[in-house]
Parts: structure tokens; sequence; C-alpha cells
């Protein structure tokens, strides 16, 4: 699935037929472009937030280390979760996590972590889990579409159409959890 299949459903469930037709290319219009940018950065918050909650981008990064220490800032990509950590043939090894590294034994190691996904445009592919159907991700950014725009009664009926269908996802496999939002 890719990214203008999921905006471009969630404008027509935000009664924005204009930007749904202006993702298929027959209209040129700045303001448009404008609402397509803020789908766009809707999208970004979804993808990122179904990244926390339920399952996130999984890399497998090679890492030579001196001295056992790995900071979180040297690997390629944003570390939701450090996973795993195996040596060269496969095996796990014990690892330490602090907030800002983790520290495992000396020399090449390969560590396993969730990851965010990375921002896209419009003609990108989704880095969403196989498993998650498009209307869910488009109840998403609908919702943060009308959050956007200060319509908070028509992005309460989204949102819960989004957690419903995320809780519906995410309970069906023992893998798969889903944590409520909190407050700090």
């Amino acid at each position: 699935m890719n990214v203008k299949t999921v905006i471009s459903l969630a404008a027509k469930m935000a009664e924005r037929e204009d930007l749904a037709t202006y993702l298929q290319g027959t209209l040129v219009d700045a303001e448009l472009e404008r609402e397509v940018e803020k789908l766009l950065d809707c999208y970004q918050t979804v993808e990122q937030d179904i990244a926390m909650r339920c399952q996130g981008i999984v890399e497998k990064e090679e890492v030579n280390t001196e001295d056992g220490v790995i900071y979180f800032r040297a690997l390629k990509r944003g570390a939701i979760a450090i996973l795993r950590v195996e040596n060269e043939v496969g095996a796990g090894l014990p690892f330490l996590r602090y907030p800002d590294r983790i520290e495992t034994k000396e020399g090449r190691v390969f560590v396993i972590y969730s990851a965010f996904p990375e921002f896209k445009g419009v003609n990108d592919v989704a880095e969403t889990p196989h498993f998650l159907p498009v209307a869910v991700l488009a109840y998403g950014v609908a919702c943060e579409y009308y959050l956007m725009n200060g319509l908070y009664e028509e992005a309460a009926i989204f949102d819960k159409r989004y957690k419903d269908g995320l809780v519906a996802l995410c309970l069906h496999s023992p893998k798969r959890k889903w944590e409520g939002r909190k407050w700090v």
C-alpha cells in the first residue's frame, strides 16, 4: 500500500473530495497542495503512533564496538526498543539497557531493534504492518486532520474507529499488544 492511497481515502472520509481528486493528478491548486501537506503530516503522526503502540519497523544492524557500549544515536534509525543483541552466528548476547545506550560484549555484534518509520512523501510506500488495513490508517489520518482543523466532534468519531480497529487487530495475535495513551 502506498501513502497516496491512505491519504486519498482519509480525504474522502473527511468529506474533502477535492483533495482526493487533486491526489489523482487532475487539478492544480496551491491551496489544495497545502491541504495535502497537512494530510501527509497527519499520516506521519499516525504511522509513528502505530510504531510506538503496536509494531515498529524491525531493523538488524551490524555494530563494531571496542568497549561494548552502543549509543542509540549511533544506530541508523530511531530505536523504540532493543529486541535482541546477537553475535556473528546468531546466538543471543546479554546486554544492559540504559536511557541513551546499551552495553554488551565488545567486538562485532548485531543489534535487532524496533524503529520508527521514516518520513514519507505522497508517492512513497507505507511502512506499516502488513496486517493493517488501509481503512484503519485512513481513520487515524482523518482524525488527525479534523483535530488539526479544530473540528473536535468529528475527530472523536474517527479516533474511536481508529483505536477500535487497532485494538481488534492487535488482540488477534499474542505477539501484538495495544497500550492506551498515557498523559504525562
